[in-house]
């Protein structure tokens, strides 16, 4: 069996490598990171390179997985890169993102040693057995060929050159009722890279292999394909769909072009938490106070640049942003973000929630006074003897007093 480590994202982590392996890894990194624009909420910039490897004066070579988890599988090594916070939380917020379908939490963590990219490709094909279970939508598309026989409508000139060339056929353009759709196809290729994916289990690529050949009149995947959604009489295809898009863009085949260098599966991951967890404050929140769960861009007078907080209260009575990070002391460029999102909405409060592993309840993180501004930390708790839900339900109810105190019902801010 492939020898495998295990590493934590955004964490720099020593590693003997050979010079090849480096090489693998950071081709992985910048092939990955083309595409992994598809999975940005925001539309942010993303890094040149979801990976980083260089060698270190000892001699090994330091590898930094910035903000992805997933599994990356180069010659001779497996790296699997699990989040930054313990599983259950990481899946808690990845459901409450809602950019994702819904699955049992309890069931994903049942065995500690699978990785997301096992997961996820579990996750696919039961959807997607589902859907063939349930029966393929047909549609009809448009199909250009020679044939013995007119069959809808002939191309006049390609047909003429067909009969002086010495050939008794018909250019015809018609339309076909089939399976070749972009919703099949999109399946279709997603069963075919698990399938082919040597990271995985055995019975898991038998699975997908049967899936591949139950859809083997469903032609490969086309340019635009990933861009199509279920429509109503679709609705059952949204899950099996919605993960094979997960399968695809998180291997940087969206579609697949030319040879992969090294078999990988990595998801950002800081758009999926600050979405889910700005969606659970939201829920808490409701209906006492208003959360946007997608906030709109501030112009900046006098500039193309726009302000976009992660959080904005009551139409931005008071600003927020979410950092997916375990700080143990305040972060200058987040401090000053905050308050500059603060400053451009016009308001004397901001908050910053963040993550922490300590045994208490609320943020070690001072409070910070800049100016006119306040800047308050909140803390999602990750620590021993914090579920989940426990954690997210204290993080709503300090979220809630500090609103009380900061913005008065009248919606005029408090000294």
């Amino acid at each position: 069996m492939m020898p495998s480590l295990t590493i934590s994202e955004s964490s720099k982590t020593p590693m003997a490598l050979t010079a090849a392996q480096c090489d693998e890894l950071n081709r992985a990194g910048r092939r990955l990171a083309s595409t992994a624009t598809q999975l940005d909420v925001d539309g942010s910039e993303i890094e040149a390179s979801l990976i980083d490897c260089q060698r270190n004066p000892q001699g090994t070579y330091d590898v930094t997985v910035r903000d992805a988890v997933g599994v990356i599988g180069i010659t001779g090594l497996t790296i699997v890169v699990q989040p930054k916070i313990p599983m259950d939380h990481f899946f808690h917020l990845l459901e409450a993102s809602t950019l994702v379908p819904r699955f049992d939490a309890v069931d994903a963590l049942a065995d500690p040693d699978e990785s997301l990219w096992e997961l996820v490709a579990t996750w696919f094909i039961d959807a997607a057995e589902q859907l063939l279970r349930r029966g393929l939508i047909k549609d009809y598309r448009e199909v250009h060929d020679v044939l013995p026989v007119v069959r809808g409508s002939i191309q006049p000139m390609r047909t003429a050159r067909l009969f002086y060339s010495g050939r008794v056929e018909v250019d015809c353009r018609f339309e076909e009722f089939d399976n070749d759709n972009p919703l099949n196809r999109t399946i279709r290729e997603a069963a075919r890279s698990v399938s082919s994916s040597p990271l995985l289990k055995k019975q898991l690529r038998r699975r997908a292999t049967v899936l591949t050949r139950m859809l083997d009149d469903v032609g490969p995947l086309q340019r635009g394909d990933l861009s199509v959604t279920p429509d109503r009489r679709a609705a059952y295809y949204r899950a099996p769909v919605a993960w094979a898009k997960w399968v695809l863009e998180g291997q940087g085949l969206a579609p697949r072009t030319g040879t992969r260098t090294a078999w990988t599966f990595l998801i950002r991951t800081p758009d999926l938490i600050e979405t889910g967890l700005r969606n659970i404050l939201a829920d808490g929140l409701a209906p006492d106070w208003k959360l946007a769960r997608k906030p709109p861009p501030k112009p900046m007078a006098g500039t193309t640049m726009t302000l976009n907080p992660d959080l904005v209260f009551e139409s931005g009575l008071v600003t927020g942003d979410v950092k997916y990070k375990l700080p143990t002391q305040w972060s200058r460029a987040d401090l000053f973000q905050a308050v500059v999102f603060a400053a451009g909405h016009r308001t004397g409060h901001a908050a910053v929630v963040h993550f922490q592993q300590s045994c208490g309840v609320g943020s070690h993180l001072p409070t910070v006074g800049v100016g006119d501004i306040t800047v308050t930390p909140f803390a999602w708790e990750v620590g021993d003897g914090f579920t989940p839900t426990f954690a997210g339900a204290e993080l709503v109810s300090r979220v809630r007093s500090w609103l009380d105190a900061a913005v008065p019902k009248s919606g005029v801010q408090a000294a």
